[in-house]
């Protein structure tokens, strides 16, 4: 029999929300340094500690929300107004200039925003991609995130340099698995016309 073709996971609707994850992640990556800048304005362990905790406590408690609004309102005007809520967070870490109520503000609203835009997103992407082949759309998208740490490196408060050869080291590797898999789809798709 003749066997269904292939459907393509990169369609543009997905390549739009692989680009806006790894943008996504990317601007995320400055928070590898935050605990520096915060050490800056005078905050000790414990203050930079309690700011991590009031972020990481707001993210949890907007996630259920965030889903369900997703229903409600429809994936898109929500992952708007997450990017421009967190987009004025982002600038108003720039009017901080002691430690105070502002940082914990700013970062909590930083973070409820950041949580509505990544269940927004994930969810999309899960929408446009084919079910059938879900399992890989998923790997694809989780890639373009993690893929956008590694540019948060390398600099004071980010990674070491041994812990990025590492990462750099398994790049050929991952590169090579992947070549295999389109290789072997292509050979199963041409002997299946």
């Amino acid at each position: 029999g003749h066997t269904a073709p292939v459907r393509s996971i990169f369609t543009p609707p997905f390549r739009r929300a692989f680009l806006g994850n790894f943008l996504s992640d990317l601007s995320f990556s400055m928070f590898v340094h935050f605990p520096g800048f915060l050490k800056g304005l005078g905050a000790g362990e414990a203050v930079i500690g309690s700011v991590a905790s009031v972020a990481a406590a707001t993210a949890i408690m907007i996630r259920p929300w965030a889903g369900q609004s997703m229903d409600r309102y429809g994936r898109i005007p929500l992952i708007r107004l997450a990017a421009v809520v967190r987009l004025a967070a982002t600038f108003s870490f720039l009017l901080v200039g002691s430690m105070g109520a502002n940082v914990y503000a700013s970062r909590a609203v930083y973070t409820v925003a950041l949580a509505v835009f990544n269940v927004g997103l994930f969810t999309y992407a899960n929408d446009v991609m084919p079910p059938d082949r879900r399992a890989q759309g998923i790997a694809w998208y989780g890639l373009s995130g993690m893929s956008a740490i590694t540019f948060a490196a390398d600099r004071p408060g980010g990674f070491a340099t041994g812990e990025l050869e590492t990462i750099y080291g398994m790049l050929p590797v991952l590169s090579r698995l992947l070549e295999v898999h389109a290789l072997r789809r292509t050979a199963r798709t041409i002997l299946d016309t």
